[in-house]
């Protein structure tokens, strides 16, 4: 369902540097959430659970450290990655960005279902929440595979580093954050033969 409702939206990226430029208040809600957070997550889960067991004080803290962790890395501190950077740069920051949703609200659901349900119940909802958040958040990366596994006859698997040698040994060019071939009679040969060469 992620893959299908997700929008594409514009890459973005993590930037710590926000704490120092923004100051400490952007540790408040941060605060807020842990300390509020875990003693209503701990008996939202007492209360849900099984009689024979509950979430507990503890895990509802993990919880809620991780749900603070993740808003405010992938909320708080991220900004649209800027156009006049190489598109490995935009995918890698887009991707971490996602890897870092998938891992911290898969992290929030997998130890809350695991304090009530078991450890395998939590070992699944964790996967079920890590693959919907990193497919949602990492949409620039999500679209760079998916194109990537559907060429994969025609392109090579390390294609970013293909890219950046072509554009070292002269054949193509950084045209800000995409790639295209340098020379007008390559582009023009390449368009008259779009089969390949026996």
């Amino acid at each position: 369902m992620a893959a299908v409702i997700g929008q594409p939206s514009t890459p973005a990226r993590i930037d710590l540097g926000l704490l120092a430029t923004r100051g400490r208040r952007q540790l408040v809600p941060f605060i807020l959430v842990i300390l509020i957070g875990g003693p209503f997550l701990a008996a939202l889960g007492g209360g849900t659970g099984h009689s024979a067991q509950h979430l507990g004080l503890a895990l509802g803290y993990v919880c809620a450290l991780a749900y603070a962790l993740t808003f405010t890395l992938t909320v708080t501190l991220t900004v649209d990655t800027p156009r006049a950077v190489r598109s490995r740069s935009v995918i890698h920051d887009d991707a971490v960005l996602g890897i870092t949703a998938a891992v911290g609200l898969g992290t929030m659901m997998g130890v809350g279902v695991a304090g009530t349900d078991g450890v395998l119940s939590g070992i699944v909802c964790f996967l079920a929440t890590a693959l919907g958040a990193g497919l949602l958040r990492g949409s620039t990366a999500r679209r760079y595979t998916v194109f990537l596994l559907c060429s994969s006859r025609w392109l090579p698997f390390r294609l970013g580093r293909f890219l950046d040698w072509a554009c070292t040994a002269g054949l193509m060019r950084h045209s800000g954050p995409a790639y295209q071939f340098r020379h007008n009679e390559l582009q023009t040969w390449i368009t008259a033969h779009p089969e390949p060469a026996t």
